[in-house]
């Protein structure tokens, strides 16, 4: 993953496989997730909570369905079938977060 501007905080990698997880239960919780819930998800501020799920989107791993009212409204899945892969490898005993 890109380098993306977080300074001292956690690294990309650890909070990009954070996101993905928390999409992946939120989801499977019938929960929607939006822009503006990333940053409490990841306990980050807002602009590298961003920053990181952009970078995911460009690396085709999630999509963002854009609300054109509220940008902070659109919602952010994870692409079908990275989320196939993700089950796979959670039921086979790997890491859920790959």
């Amino acid at each position: 993953m890109n380098d993306v501007g977080l300074g001292a905080g956690r690294d990309s990698q650890l909070l990009s496989a954070l996101l993905i997880e928390c999409v992946q239960l939120r989801s499977k919780s019938g929960l929607a997730t939006t822009l503006r819930d990333l940053h409490e998800l990841l306990e980050e501020p807002q602009p590298i909570a961003l920053r990181i799920v952009h970078s995911l989107e460009e690396e085709g791993v999630v999509t963002i369905d854009r609300d054109v009212l509220d940008a902070l409204a659109s919602t952010v899945e994870i692409v079908p079938s990275v989320a196939n892969h993700l089950l796979f490898t959670t039921k086979s005993g790997g890491s859920s977060a790959a």
